[in-house]
Protein backbone atom coordinates (compact mmCIF):
# COMPACT_ATOMS: atom_id res chain seq x y z
CA UNK A 1 0.00 0.00 0.00
CA UNK A 2 2.81 2.39 0.90
CA UNK A 3 4.48 1.55 -2.39
CA UNK A 4 1.34 2.46 -4.35
CA UNK A 5 1.01 5.77 -2.51
CA UNK A 6 4.67 6.57 -3.15
CA UNK A 7 4.28 5.66 -6.82
CA UNK A 8 1.21 7.86 -7.16
CA UNK A 9 3.03 10.79 -5.58
CA UNK A 10 6.03 10.25 -7.86
CA UNK A 11 3.89 10.18 -10.98
CA UNK A 12 2.04 13.30 -9.88
CA UNK A 13 5.28 15.17 -9.30
CA UNK A 14 6.57 14.14 -12.73
CA UNK A 15 3.38 15.39 -14.34
CA UNK A 16 4.01 18.86 -12.92
CA UNK A 17 7.77 18.87 -13.50
CA UNK A 18 9.43 21.39 -15.76
CA UNK A 19 10.84 19.94 -18.95
CA UNK A 20 14.19 21.25 -20.20
CA UNK A 21 15.16 21.38 -23.88
CA UNK A 22 18.39 22.54 -25.48
CA UNK A 23 18.08 25.27 -28.08
CA UNK A 24 18.97 24.37 -31.65
CA UNK A 25 20.24 27.87 -32.40
CA UNK A 26 20.74 31.06 -30.42
CA UNK A 27 21.95 34.54 -31.36
CA UNK A 28 22.73 37.49 -29.12
CA UNK A 29 22.38 41.14 -30.05
CA UNK A 30 23.63 43.93 -27.74
CA UNK A 31 21.13 46.76 -27.25
CA UNK A 32 22.69 50.16 -26.63
CA UNK A 33 21.01 53.56 -26.37
CA UNK A 34 22.41 57.06 -25.99
CA UNK A 35 21.04 60.51 -25.23
CA UNK A 36 22.58 63.95 -24.75
CA UNK A 37 24.21 62.81 -21.49
CA UNK A 38 25.80 59.68 -22.94
CA UNK A 39 24.80 56.01 -22.61
CA UNK A 40 21.20 55.83 -21.39
CA UNK A 41 20.64 52.05 -21.42
CA UNK A 42 22.49 48.81 -22.08
CA UNK A 43 21.07 45.38 -22.69
CA UNK A 44 20.97 42.12 -24.56
CA UNK A 45 18.47 40.63 -26.96
CA UNK A 46 18.38 36.86 -27.39
CA UNK A 47 16.77 35.11 -30.36
CA UNK A 48 16.51 31.39 -29.59
CA UNK A 49 15.25 28.65 -31.91
CA UNK A 50 13.86 25.34 -30.63
CA UNK A 51 12.98 22.81 -33.34
CA UNK A 52 14.56 23.96 -36.60
CA UNK A 53 11.80 22.65 -38.93
CA UNK A 54 8.56 22.83 -36.95
CA UNK A 55 9.49 24.67 -33.77
CA UNK A 56 9.35 28.16 -32.37
CA UNK A 57 11.55 31.23 -32.18
CA UNK A 58 11.77 32.79 -28.72
CA UNK A 59 12.64 36.47 -28.59
CA UNK A 60 13.47 38.26 -25.34
CA UNK A 61 15.59 41.16 -24.15
CA UNK A 62 16.94 42.42 -20.84
CA UNK A 63 17.98 46.06 -20.43
CA UNK A 64 19.20 48.27 -17.58
CA UNK A 65 18.54 52.00 -17.17
CA UNK A 66 20.85 54.12 -14.98
CA UNK A 67 18.53 57.09 -14.42
CA UNK A 68 15.76 54.97 -12.86
CA UNK A 69 18.12 52.25 -11.60
CA UNK A 70 15.84 49.51 -12.85
CA UNK A 71 15.86 46.74 -15.39
CA UNK A 72 13.30 45.95 -18.07
CA UNK A 73 12.35 42.61 -19.62
CA UNK A 74 10.51 42.07 -22.91
CA UNK A 75 9.58 38.57 -24.05
CA UNK A 76 7.50 36.70 -26.60
CA UNK A 77 7.54 33.84 -29.09
CA UNK A 78 7.03 33.35 -32.83
CA UNK A 79 5.30 30.34 -34.36
CA UNK A 80 7.93 30.00 -37.07
CA UNK A 81 11.68 29.41 -36.98
CA UNK A 82 12.19 31.61 -40.06
CA UNK A 83 13.69 34.37 -37.92
CA UNK A 84 17.19 33.08 -38.58
CA UNK A 85 16.58 32.46 -42.29
CA UNK A 86 16.11 34.75 -45.27
CA UNK A 87 12.33 34.34 -45.29
CA UNK A 88 11.29 36.06 -42.08
CA UNK A 89 8.15 37.52 -43.63
CA UNK A 90 5.97 34.66 -42.36
CA UNK A 91 6.84 35.29 -38.71
CA UNK A 92 3.77 35.55 -36.53
CA UNK A 93 3.89 36.15 -32.78
CA UNK A 94 2.01 33.71 -30.59
CA UNK A 95 -1.15 35.39 -29.26
CA UNK A 96 -2.24 36.32 -26.71
CA UNK A 97 0.96 37.48 -25.04
CA UNK A 98 2.58 35.21 -22.43
CA UNK A 99 1.60 35.54 -18.79
CA UNK A 100 5.06 35.03 -17.30
CA UNK A 101 8.77 34.90 -18.05
CA UNK A 102 11.86 34.00 -16.08
CA UNK A 103 15.59 33.81 -16.79
CA UNK A 104 18.51 32.32 -14.84
CA UNK A 105 22.00 30.98 -15.22
CA UNK A 106 21.90 27.16 -15.14
CA UNK A 107 23.55 27.10 -11.70
CA UNK A 108 21.38 29.92 -10.31
CA UNK A 109 18.48 29.13 -8.00
CA UNK A 110 16.56 32.40 -7.90
CA UNK A 111 15.51 33.49 -11.41
CA UNK A 112 15.12 36.97 -12.87
CA UNK A 113 11.42 37.82 -13.26
CA UNK A 114 9.39 40.92 -14.12
CA UNK A 115 8.17 42.52 -10.91
CA UNK A 116 5.52 44.69 -12.54
CA UNK A 117 4.01 44.45 -16.02
CA UNK A 118 3.27 47.40 -18.30
CA UNK A 119 1.63 47.39 -21.77
CA UNK A 120 4.05 46.33 -24.53
CA UNK A 121 4.02 48.10 -27.89
CA UNK A 122 4.77 44.83 -29.71
CA UNK A 123 1.75 42.53 -30.06
CA UNK A 124 2.27 39.14 -28.45
CA UNK A 125 4.98 40.34 -26.07
CA UNK A 126 5.07 41.17 -22.37
CA UNK A 127 7.06 44.00 -20.86
CA UNK A 128 7.96 44.33 -17.22
CA UNK A 129 10.30 46.09 -14.82
CA UNK A 130 12.78 44.22 -12.67
CA UNK A 131 15.69 44.65 -10.29
CA UNK A 132 18.65 46.58 -11.78
CA UNK A 133 21.39 44.42 -10.29
CA UNK A 134 19.73 41.13 -11.26
CA UNK A 135 19.13 42.38 -14.80
CA UNK A 136 22.76 43.49 -15.07
CA UNK A 137 23.89 40.03 -13.99
CA UNK A 138 21.60 38.38 -16.55
CA UNK A 139 23.06 40.49 -19.36
CA UNK A 140 26.61 39.68 -18.22
CA UNK A 141 25.85 35.95 -18.02
CA UNK A 142 24.65 35.92 -21.61
CA UNK A 143 27.50 38.12 -22.84
CA UNK A 144 30.16 35.87 -21.33
CA UNK A 145 28.72 32.70 -22.89
CA UNK A 146 27.45 31.17 -19.68
CA UNK A 147 24.91 28.33 -19.93
CA UNK A 148 21.56 29.93 -19.18
CA UNK A 149 17.90 28.93 -19.04
CA UNK A 150 14.59 30.71 -19.54
CA UNK A 151 10.88 29.97 -19.80
CA UNK A 152 8.01 31.82 -21.46
CA UNK A 153 4.65 30.58 -20.19
CA UNK A 154 1.25 31.13 -21.78
CA UNK A 155 -2.17 31.11 -20.14
CA UNK A 156 -3.17 27.55 -21.09
CA UNK A 157 0.19 26.05 -20.12
CA UNK A 158 0.36 24.43 -16.68
CA UNK A 159 4.15 23.93 -16.51
CA UNK A 160 7.15 25.71 -17.95
CA UNK A 161 9.12 24.39 -20.87
CA UNK A 162 12.60 25.47 -19.88
CA UNK A 163 14.94 26.31 -22.73
CA UNK A 164 18.70 26.08 -22.19
CA UNK A 165 21.30 27.77 -24.37
CA UNK A 166 24.74 29.31 -24.52
CA UNK A 167 25.87 31.81 -27.15
CA UNK A 168 28.85 34.07 -27.74
CA UNK A 169 29.35 37.66 -28.85
CA UNK A 170 31.76 38.83 -31.50
CA UNK A 171 34.68 40.92 -30.22
CA UNK A 172 33.12 44.02 -31.76
CA UNK A 173 29.81 43.46 -29.96
CA UNK A 174 31.55 42.55 -26.69
CA UNK A 175 33.65 45.74 -26.83
CA UNK A 176 30.57 47.85 -27.56
CA UNK A 177 28.69 46.36 -24.61
CA UNK A 178 31.69 46.87 -22.30
CA UNK A 179 31.88 50.52 -23.36
CA UNK A 180 28.18 50.91 -22.64
CA UNK A 181 28.54 49.40 -19.16
CA UNK A 182 31.44 51.75 -18.45
CA UNK A 183 29.31 54.70 -19.53
CA UNK A 184 26.45 53.59 -17.29
CA UNK A 185 28.75 53.39 -14.27
CA UNK A 186 30.01 56.91 -14.95
CA UNK A 187 26.43 58.17 -15.31
CA UNK A 188 25.29 56.50 -12.08
CA UNK A 189 28.21 58.03 -10.16
CA UNK A 190 27.36 61.45 -11.59
CA UNK A 191 23.72 61.08 -10.56
CA UNK A 192 24.72 59.98 -7.06
CA UNK A 193 27.07 62.95 -6.71
CA UNK A 194 24.37 65.34 -7.89
CA UNK A 195 21.82 63.87 -5.45
CA UNK A 196 24.31 64.10 -2.58
CA UNK A 197 25.07 67.74 -3.44
CA UNK A 198 21.38 68.63 -3.45
CA UNK A 199 20.83 66.87 -0.12
CA UNK A 200 23.69 68.79 1.49
CA UNK A 201 22.23 72.09 0.31
CA UNK A 202 18.88 71.24 1.85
Amino acid sequence: MRFLILLALLLASRAEAQSVVNADMAKLQPQIARDAKGFSSCGMRAVVVVGVKDGHTYDFSVNVYPDSLQGMIKAGKYRSTAFLSKSASDLKAVLPAPVSFWFAASDQGVPLKPAQFIPAETEGFILGSTDFSAAFTAITDMATGKQVQFAVRYKKEHVDQVVSFSASLSKTDADALAACFGGLQTRIKSLEASTAAQSSQN
